[in-house]
């Protein structure tokens, strides 16, 4: 069974909610209970919009962009 769920900019807010996230003042994600930003695995903070996905283990985050994303993808394959 798959774990994987699709949403679009709508959503966004109760994404983040059900990951405990927030945003700060700022506009970028954090960590609601500490307020740590949220990072790329590259250490790049991160926005609502600029979110692409949310990969399964300690959840790591993704831009929005080819370039993040084929950079997961290839890190998983390692």
């Amino acid at each position: 069974m798959s774990s994987e769920l699709t949403f679009d900019d709508s959503a966004i807010e109760f994404v983040l909610d059900a990951f405990d996230n927030a945003v700060d003042e700022e506009g970028y994600i954090i960590k609601e209970d500490t307020g740590e930003r949220i990072l790329t695995p590259d250490g790049t903070p991160l926005t609502p919009e600029e979110l692409g996905g949310i990969a399964k283990g300690s959840e790591i985050y993704v831009d929005d962009n080819y370039v993040s994303v084929l950079e997961y993808l290839k890190s998983r394959s390692e």
